[in-house]
């Protein structure tokens, strides 16, 4: 059933699916969330919800997402400072692309370019958002969410 599914709105789709129909995925400016979010806690508890059923409760998975995103959103600004040559050369290549490529979610939500440059940090507290999801299911809290808690199993 939808309301026991700790991940509701993709198991929505997938009945929807089931019964023929199609669905969309997308950015739009039409939409309003009904649920803002307005602070780092809220935030946080809203992606320490789903964070490690999306990687389907694996402590494989958690450690080689934890890998490849210090990799790609941590290296290559440790590389700026640290690194010389051909190293330094792909590091600036790196920020220059990690940058370039949040860019158009930016300007889809009118904020300033310069939010492009707090990516390590964005991508720092959602990696320990995803840890936090993780230590809840470790200690049997499977999710929480409007007020309910589903427990692991």
């Amino acid at each position: 059933m939808v309301q026991d599914a700790v991940i509701d709105d993709c198991t929505l789709a997938k009945k929807i699916k089931q019964a023929g129909y199609k669905t969309w995925l997308g950015l739009t400016h039409s939409v309003i969330s009904q649920r803002p979010y307005v602070s780092l806690t809220e935030i946080w508890d809203m992606v320490a919800r789903t964070a490690y059923t999306q990687l389907f409760y694996s402590n494989s998975l958690l450690l080689v997402c934890t890998l490849l995103m210090s990799l790609m959103y941590l290296l290559p600004w440790f590389g700026l400072v640290f690194f010389t040559g051909s190293a330094w050369f792909f590091s600036v290549l790196a920020v220059l692309i990690m940058c370039g490529l949040y860019l158009p979610t930016l300007r889809f939500y009118t904020l300033n370019s310069a939010w492009a440059l707090c990516m390590p940090v964005i991508a720092g507290l959602y990696l320990l958002m995803t840890w936090t999801s993780a230590i809840r299911y470790w200690r049997g809290e499977r999710s929480r969410w409007k007020g309910r808690i589903y427990q692991k199993g």
